[in-house]
């Protein structure tokens, strides 16, 4: 797809939302992707009906170079967008990929109250791959053995999961352990979104630990995996959004170093799949913090202790519980003013001892609160480039800005292989035409 090349000053008529970015060590430069909204547009719900994929550079997220927009085709349907991604240097084929959500919002009837209204806010998400040999020329890579798709349009709206096993080679489905489409007692739109794709080791030498089949972990082969921010099926409470825990993490593991064919990771002993969520009461601040959304997950590795590290964001809980009051779920389609996020959003955090933990579904993180809703950002990042700075999108005026004075500089990437998945090579400039700042 031919990207749409912008002039300067483009950027004063966008609402920039979340990002995310690929770095470029010979020069300092990050390559940002942003999910952009023209102003002016219909707002329906916490977001407009129509976002796309924006890409800039900048050295220290205070001077920005917007240079195109548009990268990534969306469907022929109504209000098609682009949302949370991931974009990883495939150095065996020389290329990129990016990991996409993709969200179509369309038309669909009220069937639950025989009034046969129609809602247009709630949708179906998709996580796609796009591939480019440069970083404008992106084209869809099909099919997608894991994504998410409308199966049936006449019961409000399906998502469907069926498509992504369960274990390598597995014939139990996803669609038995994670939502399929919103419920109508929650406050958020259904989630399996924003993926984020990394390199990490099995197996802890010190511990000399092996698996049920007597396979020392230390030796087994490292792998790519992927976090995606999902909603659970039960238990949970659907008629109290009070104590609502039905957000939580999936973690998917690549078939192979090609990153095209994906199935879901389970614990170590058993058959479910592995699911990152807090810990019900564990953050100081709010009771359910995290349990109705976990957006735009990352992973780290604190350089400290060793530990784990995985991020998240979330509104405060009291937001979504007005939200919901004030009649913000899937069946009314309410104007922007229901949905109350008056203070802000979180970066929270789960430590894990090491990796193979996440694999222990008895194992229970500890707990901390990186960020609070005091900056006015949301969808954080630590940039471990830019010793550890916390970067989010500003609420109010929809731009990327620094968190001051937030910083995690002992967070680095899980291995070395992890930081190149992240790291490109010099380019080529014909390939970012308009990069230097």
């Amino acid at each position: 797809m031919k990207p749409k090349i912008v002039k300067p000053g483009w950027e004063e008529d966008y609402f920039f939302g979340d990002f995310w970015y690929i770095f470029e060590p010979s020069d300092g430069t990050f390559h940002l992707f942003i999910q952009c909204m023209e102003k002016g547009s219909r707002w329906v719900g916490k977001y407009p009906e129509v976002s796309r994929m924006a890409y800039a550079v900048t050295r220290d997220f205070k001077t920005i170079n917007y240079i195109a927009y548009d990268l990534i085709e969306t469907p022929d349907v109504p209000y098609s967008s682009i949302w949370n991604s991931c974009t990883v240097y495939r150095d065996s084929k020389q290329d990129f990929l990016t990991f996409y959500t993709e969200r179509s919002t369309r038309d669909v009837k009220k069937n639950n109250d025989g009034g046969g209204e129609t809602r247009s806010y709630w949708a179906n998400q998709n996580i796609k791959i796009a591939k480019s040999t440069g970083l404008l020329d992106w084209s869809v890579v099909l099919p997608q053995p894991y994504t998410s798709d409308f199966d049936d349009y006449d019961k409000n709206i399906n998502i469907s999961l069926t498509n992504l096993a369960v274990g390598q080679g597995g014939s139990e489905k996803a669609d038995k352990y994670f939502q399929r489409y919103p419920d109508q007692h929650s406050c958020t739109v259904h989630a399996w979104r924003d993926p984020h794709v990394f390199h990490a080791a099995r197996g802890d030498k010190k511990n000399n630990s092996k698996d049920e089949g007597g396979e020392d972990k230390s030796k087994k082969k490292d792998k790519y995996y992927m976090l995606v921010a999902a909603k659970k099926l039960g238990p949970y409470h659907q008629d109290n959004v009070e104590k609502r825990q039905d957000a939580t993490i999936a973690l998917l593991e690549a078939e192979d170093d090609n990153l095209e064919k994906w199935h879901l990771a389970t614990y170590d002993k058993g058959t479910e799949p592995i699911m990152l969520s807090p810990t019900n009461g564990a953050y100081v601040g709010g009771e359910n913090l995290g349990g109705h959304e976990l957006e735009v997950p990352q992973i780290y590795r604190d350089v400290t202790n060793n530990e784990i590290v995985v991020l998240a964001s979330t509104a405060h809980p009291e937001d979504y519980k007005q939200s919901y009051y004030r009649g913000y779920n899937p069946w009314n389609n309410l104007p922007p003013s229901a949905n109350v996020r008056v203070r802000g959003g979180y970066l929270i955090a789960m430590r894990y001892k090491n990796f193979d933990s996440l694999f222990k579904k008895k194992c229970k993180p500890k707990h901390e609160i990186v960020a609070g809703p005091t900056s006015g950002l949301y969808a954080c990042r630590v940039i471990p480039e830019l010793d550890g700075h916390i970067v989010g999108f500003d609420v109010k005026n929809g731009v990327p800005r620094f968190r001051e004075g937030a910083q995690m500089a002992n967070l680095d990437y899980l291995t070395d292989e992890d930081r190149r998945l992240h790291m490109i090579p010099e380019l080529d400039r014909t390939c970012a035409a308009g990069h230097g700042e």
